[in-house]
Parts: structure tokens; C-alpha cells; sequence
């Protein structure tokens, strides 16, 4: 399990083997390969380095197929901010755990 941050420092969550699950324990990506998609199928970002999600915009509109996700685990004390990094050209940050 690996505790990661949106781009913005926003500790989002953390990552089973290939689920994406926020702090609260809900599963609401899974990984394929470094890019995260919904359980709609719909492409939400990827994994830019480490620990920090990223957007790529000229990837959005991509998708695979949905999933159901899986059920919700026991929620973990949410991890301090992180400092910002220097928003990529071409990216945006990764959307916020209440968004999803």
C-alpha cells in the first residue's frame, strides 16, 4: 500500500495492488499500467511520479472498460499536505477525493 498526493499536495488517498482508493476507503480507480481510470471506464489521470496524480489533458476522453468497484474498506487518518509542484505544461491536477 503506497499513500499518494494530487500534484497539488492534496494526500488523496492510497493504492492496492491496482485500485485506487481515497482516504476514506472508497475504491474509485483502478490502474493500468501508471494511468488510473473511473469505474465508468473514463481516464482520470496517472501516476507522474512516486506518489503525486497528474491529468494529462491530452488523454482525457480515453477510456476502458467500467468496473464495479469494490467494496469499501475501513478509512485511514488522512496524510498531511504536501508542498505544490510546478503545474506541468499540457496537465492539470488530479481532481480532489470529494470530487470523486
Amino acid at each position: 500500500m503506497g499513500w499518494l498526493w494530487t500534484w497539488s499536495g492534496i494526500s488523496f488517498g492510497y493504492r492496492v495492488d491496482d485500485q485506487l482508493r481515497t482516504h476514506d476507503g472508497r475504491h474509485v480507480g483502478n490502474f493500468v499500467g501508471e494511468e488510473v481510470y473511473g469505474a465508468d471506464g473514463v481516464y482520470l489521470g496517472e501516476l507522474a511520479s512516486a506518489d503525486r496524480l497528474i491529468t494529462r489533458l491530452r488523454k482525457l476522453g480515453r477510456f476502458r472498460l467500467p468496473f464495479r468497484p469494490r467494496m469499501k474498506r475501513m478509512g485511514r487518518t488522512q496524510r498531511m499536505a504536501r508542498a505544490a509542484r510546478l503545474m506541468r505544461p499540457d496537465w492539470k491536477d488530479f481532481p480532489p477525493p470529494e470530487n470523486l
